[in-house]
């Protein structure tokens, strides 16, 4: 069935091909064909086409520009290289949130009894960290980051002219981190960068970001990836309860991409 289907092809290709025009198979070694075509497709004239099937590629071009197409597919199609991933993150981050709650009841005998919830989360951070990771050519690299925050609650019982206390205190860890997928031509390296980030709000829910881009440059230059700043303020009060959020989070990525 295979065989019949490339047969196929081939037909349709050769009823369309004019007499200066050739049909050629190369197979491929290393890569796919997905990240051979679009680099060839540009280079071709109006009447010619490449497609795949079964890891070859099928050229229909013109006799005088196959030898120099077939020669840019065997330079395309090596092996991936292996890479050196440095990244360098700055920046810094802080949060604090303050509260209380009040609940009580008080019945005709003259006992009484309330409850204070007091919640505080803080937390202030320089991160200016590097770290060098191994990576592939044309294959995702995942780069982590994260955070330890404390988050910490107090009950306060009331009960008559009794009182009594209780803390609790839990560390939560807000990751961040993305991928990396490099790809060479010549000295310069193009990098796909699909970024998945957790951080936990002041109210200890947890926000969650991606996003995905392209960025260019050149072999062993730091490239900037961007920046990321967030900044946030709510302030509520009532009779019994009061409770202030702040918070403000900025961060700077840059990555080097090295021959290993």
């Amino acid at each position: 069935m295979k065989k019949y289907g490339l047969f196929l092809v081939l037909l349709v290709l050769s009823t369309v091909a004019s007499a200066r025009q050739v049909i050629e198979l190369i197979p491929l070694q290393s890569q796919l064909p997905q990240d051979i075509i679009p680099v060839i497709r540009p280079l071709l004239g109006a009447d010619s086409a490449i497609n795949s099937m079964h890891n070859q590629l099928i050229l229909k071009v013109e006799e005088s520009q196959l030898g120099e197409i077939r020669q840019l597919i065997r330079q395309l199609d090596r092996p991936p290289q292996r890479l050196l991933i440095e990244v360098s993150l700055e920046g810094s981050g802080q949060g604090r949130q303050s509260g209380y709650g009040v609940k009580g009841r008080i019945n005709t005998e003259g006992n009484s009894r309330a409850n204070v919830r007091i919640k505080e989360y803080r937390t202030r951070d320089r991160y200016d960290s590097s770290q060098t990771i191994q990576a592939t050519e044309g294959y995702p690299a995942r780069i982590n980051y994260g955070r330890i925050i404390p988050y910490q609650e107090y009950d306060i019982e009331v009960r008559g002219n009794r009182l009594s206390q209780r803390q609790y205190t839990s560390f939560r860890d807000a990751t961040s981190g993305f991928y990396v997928i490099p790809r060479l031509n010549g000295n310069q390296v193009s990098l796909e960068i699909q970024q998945h980030r957790n951080r936990y709000r002041p109210d200890g829910s947890m926000a969650v970001q991606d996003a995905s881009t392209f960025v260019r440059g050149q072999l062993g230059e730091w490239i900037r990836l961007g920046g990321v700043g967030q900044t946030t303020h709510r302030h509520r009060q009532g009779i019994v309860h009061r409770s202030t959020r702040n918070s403000n989070d900025d961060q700077q990525i840059y990555v080097r991409v090295t021959r290993n």
